[in-house]
């Protein structure tokens, strides 16, 4: 089964554009065939990609691999599920969202890297 996002992003920015809150739950059905889920309500601001990486590629919030770094956001917070993982299923959504293998691995190397700084 291949990685892929069962629907779109629904979310409004109430904080002059610096967080996100989702207005419908946004789902994602990983290899394996999980669904994956960050509810409805859940805010963010796309801290777990670093800032100084956002001038290289971009706000997470407003970039094609917005639902992969908001579904990143809400696995981080959630104690009980592995980094790995977490990091893992947001390279996995950045491919299902058409980011480029090599972006995508360079992506995945920052979490991977600087992603404990923020959780």
């Amino acid at each position: 089964m291949t990685a892929t996002w069962i629907n779109d992003l629904q979310c409004v920015f109430p904080d002059t554009g610096k967080i996100m809150r989702l207005t419908a739950p946004l789902h994602f059905r990983d290899d394996d065939g999980f669904l994956w889920t960050a509810p409805e309500g859940y805010s963010c601001d796309g801290a777990s990609i670093p800032r100084p990486l956002w001038a290289v590629i971009g706000h997470p919030l407003y970039n094609g691999y917005r639902r992969a770094s908001v579904l990143h956001d809400y696995l981080y917070s959630l104690p009980y599920i592995p980094r790995r993982l977490c990091d893992d299923l947001f390279r996995a959504g950045l491919r299902a969202d058409g980011v480029g293998r090599v972006k995508a691995r360079a992506m995945w190397i920052a979490v991977r890297s600087f992603g404990w700084a923020c959780r």
